[in-house]
């Protein structure tokens, strides 16, 4: 009876060994180190058990230690995370609020229309959307003398801050350089001189096309530094024309060939120029808006308008259906675009 009785206190100690084990095996699983403490009673007159017992109570007092000091680290761990983490939010928040001073840097510096308005023969409009914060392109308009008209659009590779110092360095660089009596081909090769100084060593280059109109007698002489097709329609009825392209890149070399061309317009004569991510750009469809419907665009515009065409009424058509096509996707570069209309010679108020 006794070695019965004994064997059944023995079955059920293994029993609780056990379950103790399978305790032990889940809560390690769970990873709950204020959950691990327990405890097998043993009794001395059963030496097998009795070992197993105590060694599963030495293994739930070590792994409770080790857990805790697990536990102790990790905190210490995700505290200093924690602590990088704001630094790094900071920081980012510090150079965001530069990315806006930027940008509102360069909106400020773009040309302010109204001063064009006030010149009767000629006017002006623009359109500028950056990728980023800030951007490569830019545009401007400017008196290069008394009778003479300065236009300006261009696009530096890549985006960002470096793009965006770089472009306000080309304008600048180009309202110094155009001056009375030199050409566009002379200007943009001097300006070419002026950007290579600057950024040679970077592999930073820059396309451009510049232009100068004669207010009195409707000659544009212009330059094209490797920049997107501009385009010219007539209101005549001759439709829309693509002007010459002759020109090498700005900044990639240190002497470029740029060749001046030289075309008459009429009052009522509209110019378009873009940057590439207009005809670029790709809709959710994966389809390429294009040359030919930019063209096109622009034509209708004009055609539909006729002689109440405005500079800024093109600009705004264009834009408009080539963010009909776009369905706002996000551009993958700068959107500009720009437009001159040449409204009536100049009266003798000089040469330049």
């Amino acid at each position: 009876m006794d070695s019965f009785v004994h064997q059944q206190e023995e079955a059920a100690t293994l029993e609780k060994f056990l379950r103790a084990l399978e305790a032990m095996a889940d809560e390690l699983a769970a990873r709950k180190p204020e959950d691990l403490t327990f405890k097998v009673s043993v009794r001395d007159d059963v030496p097998l058990v009795g070992i197993l017992g105590n060694l599963i109570n030495s293994i739930g007092v070590d792994w409770e230690g080790h857990m805790r000091r697990e536990n102790e680290r990790t905190v210490a761990h995700n505290r200093e995370l924690s602590r990088a983490y704001e630094a790094l939010q900071a920081k980012n928040e510090e150079i965001q609020r530069d990315l806006d001073a930027a940008r509102r840097v360069q909106l400020q510096l773009l040309p302010q229309i109204e001063d064009a308005a006030r010149c009767p023969e000629v006017e002006f409009a623009g359109h500028f959307q950056s990728k980023d914060k800030v951007g490569g392109d830019i545009y401007d308009f400017f008196r290069a003398g008394v009778n003479t008209w300065a236009f300006l659009i261009a696009d530096v590779a890549g985006h960002g801050i470096s793009s965006a110092l770089i472009g306000m360095f080309l304008k600048a660089a180009f309202r110094t350089r155009a001056r009375a009596g030199i050409g566009a081909d002379a200007i943009c090769r001097e300006v070419n001189t002026d950007i290579c100084a600057v950024v040679s060593d970077l592999g930073i280059y820059a396309t451009a096309f510049f232009g100068i109109l004669d207010l009195e007698t409707g000659s544009f002489r212009y330059a094209n530094c490797g920049h997107t097709p501009v385009h010219l329609h007539r209101s005549d009825g001759r439709g829309t024309l693509r002007l010459e392209e002759k020109g090498m890149l700005l900044g990639a070399l240190e002497e470029i060939e740029v060749e001046e061309s030289t075309i008459d317009l009429e009052p009522g004569d509209i110019l378009l120029a873009t940057t590439d991510g207009i005809a670029e750009c790709r809709n959710y469809h994966d389809e390429m808006y294009g040359w030919d419907r930019l063209v096109a665009s622009f034509t209708d515009a004009c055609a539909g308008l006729g002689a109440r065409a405005t500079a800024q009424d093109i600009i705004h058509l264009v834009i408009a259906g080539f963010s009909l096509f776009s369905l706002d996707a996000t551009p993958d570069d700068d959107i500009t675009a720009t437009a001159l209309r040449f409204k009536a010679r100049a009266g003798g108020r000089g040469r330049t």
